[in-house]
Order: C-alpha cells, then sequence, then structure tokens
C-alpha cells in the first residue's frame, strides 16, 4: 500500500475540489426549487416531485458509470483522474442551464425546466465520481488519508455555506431591484440566477483544472473486471459498507435540512432575508473551529466514538433548534454552527471509512471498486436530498404554503406553514443524528483492518 506523503498542494486541490462540487450541491439545494417557483412560476409540490424523482434516473445511471469507471483505464494508466477532466466543462455547462428558463406558456417552461434538470445529471455523475473517488486511490497512510479528509471539510464547509451567503447579492445586483409599494423587487430574476450560477459554475471548472494538475493516483490496482450485478452483491454483502452508506444517507439528511433550507427560515418564519448570510456563516465557523482538533479526537476517541460525538453535537443544535427557533434567531445560529462542528467531524471519519471499506474489500474478494463504493455513496446522499425535498414541497403545501405569483409577489406564510419549517428542519435533524450515532456505534473496520494487517 501506497504510503507517500502528500505536499500542501496537493492537499489544496482536493480542498477546492470539495469547494467547489459542494458548491453546485448547495446551490441546487437551496435555489433550484426557489427558481422554479419564483421564476419559472412551477407550483412547490410539483417541483419537489420532479427533483426527488431524478433521484430514480440517478440510481440508473450512476452504477453505470461507475462500473465502466472500475473497469477501464486510460493511456496514461489511470482510471479517475482523467474522468475529472473531461466531465467538468460539460458538467459546468448544464449547471448553469437548468438556471435558465424560457419565454412560453407555463407546460413548455416546466417541460424545459426538468428536461434540461435530468440531462444534467449524467455529466454530474461523471463529475461527482472522480470528485469523491480521487482521495482514496491518493494515499494508503491513515494520517495522510486524516489530512486529505480534513483539507475536504474546510472545502465542504466553503461549498456548502458560499452560495448561501453570496448568491442572494449577485442575484440581486444582477437583476436589479425596484420599490413597489415600500417592498424590493427585482426587475429581472431570471438573469440575475443565471448570471449568479455561471460564476459558480466557472469557480468549479478552475477548482477543478487546479485539483487535475496537482494529484495523483497512488493506489494502483490490478485487480480483474468486475460486472455492475457482482459489485453489487459484493458491496450488499459488506457490513461496513451498508453501515457507512446508511451514516452517509443520514449526514445528508442533515446537511440538506439546514445548510439547504437556511433561506426558508430566515425568509419565511423571521421574514428576513438578511439573516441567511450570517446565520449560514455560522455553519463555516464551526468547521473552521473543530476541523485541527478532529485528528487529535480520532486518536483519542478511536473511530465509532468520533463519528458517535459528531453525531451528537448534530441532534444537541437541533434539539435547541425545535424548541426556540421560532422566539430567537439566536437558536438557529446555535443550530448552524453546531452542524458546522458536528458535519466536520462526521464527514472526515466517513471519507476514512470509505477509502478503509475499499482496502478491506480488495483484500477479502480480490476487487478493487473505488468507483461503485464512491458512486453508490453519492448516490445514497442524492436519495437523501430528494427525499428532504421531496417531503418538504408536499408538506408545506399541505401546511398552506403559499407560491409566489404575478397577483401576489411577496406572499405572508400561515402560522402553519412557519411552524413546518422549523419542525422539519429541527426534528428532521434530531432524529437523523441520532440514528447516525446508532449506525457509527456499529461499524467494525477496525477488527478488520487489524486482521488485514495481520495476513499482510
Amino acid at each position: 500500500m501506497n504510503k507517500e506523503k502528500l505536499s500542501f498542494k496537493e492537499k489544496l486541490g482536493y480542498a477546492l475540489t470539495a469547494m467547489g462540487s459542494d458548491m453546485t450541491t448547495q446551490t441546487t439545494g437551496s435555489f433550484l426549487q426557489l427558481f422554479y417557483t419564483s421564476v419559472v412560476g412551477i407550483p412547490i409540490a410539483l417541483a419537489s416531485l420532479v427533483i426527488s424523482l431524478s433521484a430514480i434516473w440517478d440510481a440508473i445511471n450512476d452504477p453505470i458509470i461507475a462500473s465502466w469507471v472500475d473497469n477501464h483505464k486510460f493511456k496514461n494508466g489511470e482510471r479517475i483522474r482523467p474522468v475529472l477532466l473531461y466531465s467538468v466543462v460539460p458538467f459546468a455547462l448544464c449547471f448553469t442551464l437548468i438556471f435558465t428558463t424560457i419565454d412560453a406558456p407555463l407546460i413548455w417552461k416546466i417541460v424545459y425546466s426538468f428536461g434540461w434538470y435530468f440531462i444534467y445529471m449524467i455529466p454530474r455523475t461523471f463529475y461527482y465520481l472522480p470528485v469523491f473517488t480521487l482521495r482514496q486511490v491518493a494515499t494508503g497512510d491513515l494520517g495522510e488519508r486524516i489530512s486529505i479528509n480534513e483539507f475536504i471539510s474546510y472545502g465542504q464547509a466553503f461549498g456548502s455555506s458560499l452560495p448561501t451567503l453570496v448568491m442572494w447579492p449577485i442575484i440581486y445586483a444582477v437583476a436589479g431591484v425596484q420599490v413597489v409599494d415600500g417592498v424590493e423587487e427585482m426587475i429581472n430574476p431570471s438573469r440575475g440566477y443565471f448570471v449568479a450560477a455561471l460564476i459558480i459554475a466557472l469557480v468549479v471548472v478552475g477548482c477543478s483544472l487546479f485539483n487535475y494538475f496537482t494529484t495523483k493516483e497512488r493506489v494502483i490496482s490490478d485487480s480483474p473486471k468486475t460486472s455492475i450485478i457482482e459489485a453489487i452483491k459484493l458491496l450488499v454483502k459488506d457490513k461496513n459498507f451498508v453501515l457507512n452508506l446508511l451514516i452517509f444517507f443520514f449526514y445528508g439528511m442533515c446537511v440538506t435540512l439546514t445548510t439547504g433550507y437556511a433561506a426558508y427560515y430566515c425568509n419565511y418564519v423571521m421574514l428576513d432575508r438578511n439573516l441567511v448570510t450570517p446565520i449560514s456563516a455560522m455553519f463555516i465557523v464551526g468547521t473552521l473551529i473543530i476541523t485541527p482538533f478532529v485528528k487529535k479526537i480520532y486518536n483519542k476517541l478511536g473511530r465509532n466514538k468520533t463519528m458517535v460525538l459528531g453525531s451528537l453535537i448534530l441532534a444537541a443544535g437541533a434539539l435547541v433548534f425545535t424548541l426556540l427557533a421560532r422566539t430567537t434567531v439566536i437558536a438557529a445560529f446555535f443550530f448552524t454552527f453546531c452542524v458546522g462542528v458536528g458535519t466536520a467531524i462526521t464527514i472526515i471519519v466517513i471519507g476514512i471509512n470509505r477509502a478503509d471499506v475499499t482496502d478491506v474489500l480488495e483484500w477479502k474478494k480480490g476487487r478493487r471498486m473505488d468507483g461503485m463504493v464512491s458512486n453508490v455513496t453519492s448516490l445514497i446522499k442524492k436519495l437523501a436530498h430528494a427525499l428532504v425535498v421531496l417531503l418538504l414541497g408536499i408538506i408545506l403545501q399541505t401546511a398552506g404554503f403559499i407560491e409566489k405569483t404575478d397577483a401576489n409577489p411577496y406572499p405572508v406564510q400561515p402560522d402553519s406553514a412557519k411552524l413546518t419549517i422549523v419542525l422539519i428542519m429541527g426534528v428532521g435533524v434530531l432524529v437523523s443524528a441520532l440514528l447516525m450515532a446508532f449506525f457509527s456505534s456499529k461499524v467494525t473496520l477496525d477488527k478488520e483492518i487489524e486482521q488485514y494487517k495481520k495476513q499482510e
């Protein structure tokens, strides 16, 4: 197993790519539904349903693309890094286009919007695969793996929060604002969303190219080709892979429910969109504070207890938010701070788990499936996001949520909708975090790795 030390530049490359990929994830999670409902004019329940149904398409194309990557080698002998180079431009282009609309009757706007969204899913799968997988083949050294994932945690923190921090200022600046009856109204919101998405897309391309030219594939495998069916069977039978999958699923729900819906809380519950920026910034603050200490925590507590600690911090923030969010905005600041701390701890260990699962599978079964392990794991996070979007859309519609229309551009939400937003975010994260803690306590990777080392 290669244990070469990695340079700061290479680790920075992983951080930048994590930042870029999470910027797109966060932008679609926080703004695409708003774009569909407030700019295109699609009812919230329909927008939520279609975004969620795209997960079915993901479930089809993710394993196919992952299997191709695992069984294919490029001319330079690499399997993963070139995929990043070839996929980033198509991905960035399609990402920008999902934030466009056409001047046509609503039915054709819907067809156009959802058609582009489903097309976007294909280059997104190709792009996300190396983003998640390159870290697994960078090194076999545990210390370096922790270090890589610390850098990635920094990148993800900024990537998850920057869209919330910068999107609204860009959208308003480009769209132009006029005051109608004492209320600010965007003049051309479609143009604002498009330019904001384009800027993020260009950042993603730059980050990805930096990553491509600074990273290496060091963990090389000559394992035989594995069919999709065989690979899925091997993964499903692996206890630790399944457990890490479940942990990542609930992690994805926690992230989507907080950073993804902070704008809903600020706009519709607290009635102050200016709160979005400082509340989201607390997520970054929490991550920056805890990340330098994760390696020490991991060495002190071990894998399982470190993951449980991160989950319980998430649960504590969610409980405070659930009880106090409607009476004081301080609860929201505390909540996002705890999410930053808890997810930073959790995602670092999840990344280590993913790499270790791949190593152990190669040792036990003679098959190295970096692409399948990463893409199926990524798929699970997408499913978590899709489930949250679907449930939130349906529940909010039931709770009396009022969409923006030309006749009512700034609707005042009923108390039932406001309470629902708080409960979905708070209780949703609380339950997800407790389930993360439960499954984290069941992981047995350390025992398997100890057996593996004894037989080396």
